[in-house]
């Protein structure tokens, strides 16, 4: 009776999202009548483009809701869409105009407003090499030429972009690991601050999120027997290497790796789909035919002739003396050898240490310090069955991407950089503590024919595809 109750209370309850919607349309003329007091489009124009995006956010917090088979998350969802874009571009907005007075969001601007009447003349000519920065600057044009030239409106636009990725990410893991543990997951994934707040700004990390998400569901979808996974793993890898190539060869990496099938036989459950031969082929195909493509990518980016480890060295050297300055710099360990490879990962992952923080580095040391304690707990709950979890590709997956990120990275010198960046190796990482749920589910008796309390179906899938 109790949880028919809370079955039907999660499926017919209004939530948070309305009220919060409500509470949202009654702000909006208050800060309206406050900002245009002396102020320009640049800065209330978001409170114009803040309530449109917000509305679009909760119809895609119900799709997705609905998409995993969890009516009752939509609020959550929403409530984790306002603190995203709301309060994450807010606060990055304050960050780069009042602490700092300067960052890579004031060149992606100014860049842009020469892009802005071009573009909506439809002159599109003359855009130079679209790819790294002068891609975001370009992405950045279109944004503004949609909705006028507002900063503060633009960095909720990417902030709404970094938090559609966070939706294909929570939605590639119910394909996936759809007996994982999806509130564990569905909680450090939106409410770890690393990641709602740094991917929530213009900049590189939010379209990144956006392109890592919307890859991680394609390659899960493929994974899963589906063909059409391939267009969105297509256009997510496509993003990532046209922005930054080794993210992009991360990923692939992390595919490679979940290729082989499991050591074990895995009992497939009768209401589940088989999956179609042919989707298990395109995935294969898919890596084999982007690594180059990614590799070439790669070596015009770092502006090398081939990708070796002469070659990758001298880029680490590189990137250790573009880091080591403006403050927040460290000596990074030597990745040469096993120890200083562990400590790379170490580094990576959980630096600054409460020792070494100061100022505003307090807040991460923290955060790393309260994430550890929250994995290390849950990793113990769940220590017989982590290790046979890596019989699951998206588990090997997510393993390989995070060991090859903390890698690639452990050359950062900075710890303010090194920070930004994590926000994009983290959903990866918190699979790994999420992939078993806490206990085993006691089976049922036969003659109980009511749901588990907590238990979710796996993934809605559309047979059409």
């Amino acid at each position: 009776m109790q949880q028919d109750r809370a079955a039907f209370l999660a499926q017919h309850a209004p939530g948070v999202g309305p009220i919060a919607v409500l509470g949202v349309v009654l702000l909006v003329p208050l800060g309206l009548g406050t900002m245009l007091d002396g102020s320009t489009y640049d800065t209330w124009g978001a409170f114009v483009w803040g309530p449109v995006l917000m509305a679009l956010a909760y119809p895609l917090c119900q799709w997705v809701a609905h998409k995993t088979g969890e009516p009752g998350i939509a609020g959550f969802l929403f409530a984790a869409a306002a603190l995203k874009i709301v309060v994450g571009a807010s606060l990055r907005y304050y960050m780069v105009d009042a602490v700092y007075g300067a960052g890579d969001a004031l060149g992606y601007d100014r860049a842009a407003g020469e892009l802005v009447e071009p573009f909506r003349r439809g002159i599109v000519q003359d855009l130079g090499q679209i790819t790294g920065t002068r891609f975001l600057e370009i992405v950045d044009g279109l944004v503004q030429a949609v909705i006028g030239q507002t900063m503060v409106g633009t960095f909720l636009v990417f902030s709404a972009m970094a938090f559609l990725g966070m939706c294909f990410l929570y939605l590639a893991f119910c394909e996936a690991l759809p007996h994982g543990d999806r509130t564990l997951y569905r909680r450090l994934l939106f409410l770890t601050p690393t990641v709602w707040f740094w991917p929530s700004g213009v900049g590189k990390e939010a379209f990144l999120m956006l392109c890592i998400g919307v890859m991680a569901y394609g390659f899960a979808r493929l994974l899963a027997g589906h063909p059409l996974g391939l267009v969105l793993a297509g256009f997510g890898l496509w993003g990532t290497v046209v922005v930054r190539p080794h993210i992009g060869l991360m990923l692939l990496v992390g595919a490679a790796v979940a290729l082989p099938p499991a050591v074990r036989r895995v009992r497939v459950e009768a209401d589940q789909p088989r999956r179609r031969p042919l989707a298990r082929l395109v995935l294969p195909l898919l890596v084999l035919l982007a690594f180059p493509a990614s590799l070439s990518a790669a070596e015009r980016f770092f502006q090398i002739d081939g990708l070796n480890l002469d070659a990758a060295t001298e880029v680490r050297a590189e990137v250790v003396r573009r880091t080591s300055s403006g403050g927040s710099e460290f000596t990074p360990p030597d990745t040469n050898n096993a120890v200083g490879l562990t400590l790379g990962v170490a580094t990576v992952v959980a630096r600054p240490f409460p020792w070494e923080a100061g100022g505003f580095q307090t807040l991460a040391a923290a955060e790393g310090v309260v994430l550890l304690t929250i994995m290390s707990v849950a990793g113990w709950r769940r220590r017989s069955r982590l290790v046979r979890a890596l019989a699951e590709r998206w588990v090997r997956l997510s393993l390989a991407y995070v060991l090859a990120f903390a890698w690639g990275f452990s050359a950062v010198a900075n710890f303010g950089i090194l920070a930004r960046q994590r926000s994009l190796m983290l959903p990866f990482l918190f699979v790994l503590v999420s992939s078993v749920p806490r206990s085993p589910k006691p089976r049922p008796d036969s003659s109980d024919t009511t749901q588990p309390e907590g238990q979710v179906r796996p993934l809605a899938l559309d047979q059409s595809s």
